[in-house]
């Protein structure tokens, strides 16, 4: 067609269909509407088949890691490890589009969600609160050392900072399934891991908040202080409309045995308000959607466990598998080949810096608790509890998210990182399973006691108390 600018960048791909294909190549603005229509009609097929593509994973993943031997693959890496190869990078079966970055979005929000709900206020105040917080300032101290060490960045610059935060965050999110699984939630090992993955998560989503941002620290500082203000005051509409009479929440009980399941709306409302509220003051979801955890969380001291259930078909169910899938979509696979030894150290890292801390700071805690007697038994405990805490994929992707909008990360830096994520929450709970093999809980009765015959370690303890 003579006159007509030939383009080579249409990102809906939709001239590479064979009905437009004698268009292809010409600018679509000098054809009539009906193309633009025919245009959109494609794009809506394209995204279709990824999510077909993507559905059938979410079935095929946890039949994969179930056949794995000792529950050494979670389901999380399948799921990303899947994705990628489906992605545009490999097969090129599934592409990346807008609605399914929503539900990629969406799918984070809802694990940021169950992961705020998960939030003990009474542990955080207790000992092991503050030994979980102190634990968290020296790792982040001895992540920015070793952001100078390595010549990454300048440790208190915002570069030197995301990978400090980076290096800190822990998966609670994603480490809850797992414990579950295992059987650890309810044991001394879940316990600890939840106090310290509540840190691990909290801490990182507020440095990102004022650190992330394109904007000064003062003023980010104010608008976190905003946000959290209007979320204190949706947070107190359920005390009010408690103590205004039992109508309001005997409809809403009622609605949640139906079809209108008014409790899950409630929550998703909730979510989506957050959400858009951050979205809005230029902040990351991720803090909405964890906030909007707590608030449930405030409105249901006890929990409830008929919403619990629907909340994790709906999340674990739909939304969090979707997160992790276009994640591995979302990979730039060229970051493997360019940083090898960065995704290795970086594991490494994760271990020294989030682990190591965690683990002295338990082992030295129970031995002054319990003395010398199963002492090696208690230090494998430790061990699992530093290597679950290790474990970090969500704060990873969502801070190397923000880094890589704001130009302050490299995408192939960025997925390099999220890739060291990936293995971690592989590696970290393996060799969990591992440890017990490694020790025997059988030790001998034999301690060293005070000169009245008790064991001295509990002696220290409760001195060291009072």
């Amino acid at each position: 067609m003579p006159g007509v600018r030939l383009v080579e960048n249409d990102p809906t791909r939709a001239i590479q269909y064979d009905k437009i294909s004698a268009l292809q190549g010409y600018d679509l603005q000098a054809f009539p509407v009906q193309l633009v229509i025919n245009r959109k009609e494609v794009a809506m097929h394209d995204v279709f088949i990824s999510l077909f593509i993507i559905a059938t994973i979410t079935l095929i993943a946890p039949i994969i890691a179930h056949f794995v031997p000792r529950n050494l693959l979670p389901e999380t890496v399948a799921l990303v490890a899947l994705g990628a190869v489906v992605g545009p990078q490999m097969l090129g079966w599934a592409h990346i589009s807008e609605p399914l970055n929503l539900l990629k979005e969406l799918g984070m929000g809802f694990l940021f969600l169950l992961a705020g709900y998960e939030v003990n206020s009474d542990e955080l105040h207790s000992s092991r609160g503050r030994s979980a917080v102190l634990n968290w300032i020296v790792s982040f101290a001895v992540a920015l050392f070793f952001v100078w060490a390595l010549g990454w960045a300048v440790p208190l610059s915002t570069e030197g900072i995301t990978y400090a935060l980076v290096m800190t965050a822990t998966a609670l999110g994603t480490l809850l399934p797992i414990l579950k699984e295992r059987n650890l939630i309810s044991g001394s090992i879940g316990k600890a891991v939840f106090i310290h993955g509540t840190i691990g998560e909290m801490f990182p989503i507020i440095m990102m908040a004022l650190f992330l941002s394109s904007r000064s620290f003062g003023i980010s500082t104010i608008i976190v202080l905003f946000f959290i203000l209007i979320a204190t005051v949706i947070a107190a509409i359920p005390v009010h409309v408690q103590r205004a009479g039992t109508k309001v929440i005997d409809a809403i009980h009622m609605g949640s045995h139906t079809t209108v399941q008014t409790t899950v709306r409630l929550v998703f409302a909730a979510l989506s308000c957050l959400m858009a509220l951050a979205v809005v003051l230029e902040l990351d979801v991720v803090l909405g959607a964890f906030v909007a955890g707590l608030i449930m969380r405030e409105a249901l001291p006890e929990g409830r466990k008929e919403l619990e259930i629907k909340l994790d078909g709906i999340a674990y169910g739909i939304f969090i598998p979707l997160f992790f899938i276009i994640t591995g979509m979302s990979l730039n696979l060229r970051g493997v080949t360019a940083h090898p030894w960065l995704i290795i150290g970086f594991l490494g890292l994760l271990i020294v810096v989030r682990g190591l801390p965690i683990f002295f700071s338990h082992t030295l805690r129970t031995l002054l608790q319990g003395g010398l007697k199963g002492a090696f038994a208690r230090m494998g405990e430790s061990a699992q509890i530093a290597l679950y805490s290790s474990t970090s994929l969500p704060i990873i992707v969502a801070a190397t998210n923000v880094a890589v909008k704001n130009n302050i990360f490299d995408p192939e830096i960025a997925s390099a990182l999220i890739l060291s994520g990936v293995l971690s929450v592989m590696v970290m709970p393996a060799l969990c399973v591992l440890i017990p093999l490694l020790y025997t809980t059988v030790e001998s009765d034999t301690v060293h006691t005070c000169d009245d015959g008790k064991d001295w370690m509990p002696w220290i303890a409760h001195t060291w108390d009072h």
